[in-house]
């Protein structure tokens, strides 16, 4: 991976076999690497390797709708002092994700590839976790922050926001985040109990 604002897309040279690896940043064509597996998959299907196929990919990625709540409060968006050039990968990972979606879809629907019954592919993203309506589900740590919460589509604001890195400073932020992934796990358990199960 590279970072494109920072470090990429750059060219090494590899001296030994004097050739040069263009490298660039995989979010900008498939950042969960879900695609590049599932090719590799459907290839040990057609050869009779594999009879089902189920990803669970996880995607801790920073929504792309907060970048846009940011752009919508700027007038000069798109000024070269301002502008946040890690949008441009945002807007190409969005495509991609969803020209991939309906490619899968569509190649399903025509038979081209196996169909759900035995291709499965579960999106896990923490900021999918359901709430409850009174905020009983909220960590401790939170509680004790005293944000003034009302209602899970505050929690969920929040935790959009929280820019997932190896480490995170406050320990609402940790718990909350630790709270949504064993949420959407949960949530999901039925889908992917069922299809292994079939």
């Amino acid at each position: 991976m590279s970072f494109p604002p920072v470090i990429g897309p750059i060219s090494l040279m590899d001296s030994k076999e004097e050739r040069y690896w263009h490298v660039g940043d995989g979010g900008m064509s498939d950042n969960t690497g879900g695609e590049s597996l599932l090719m590799m998959l459907l290839r040990g299907m057609e050869e009779g390797r594999f009879r089902r196929v189920l990803i669970i990919l996880i995607d801790s990625s920073f929504p792309f709708e907060i970048g846009g709540k940011e752009l919508d409060k700027r007038q000069d968006a798109f000024s070269i002092f301002n502008y946040d050039y890690s949008r441009i990968p945002s807007i190409m990972e969005e495509r991609s994700l969803a020209y991939r979606g309906f490619f899968l879809f569509l190649a399903q629907q025509l038979k081209i590839v196996p169909g759900p019954e035995r291709i499965s592919i579960i999106r896990l993203r923490h900021t999918d976790a359901q709430w409850a309506e009174d905020l009983s589900d909220l960590p401790d740590s939170c509680r004790k922050e005293k944000i003034n919460w009302t209602s899970p589509r505050d929690v969920g604001q929040r935790l959009a926001g929280i820019v997932t890195r190896l480490w995170l400073e406050s320990t609402c932020d940790r718990d909350l985040v630790l709270t949504a992934a064993e949420k959407v796990v949960m949530q999901n358990e039925g889908a992917i109990r069922a299809f292994l199960e079939q």
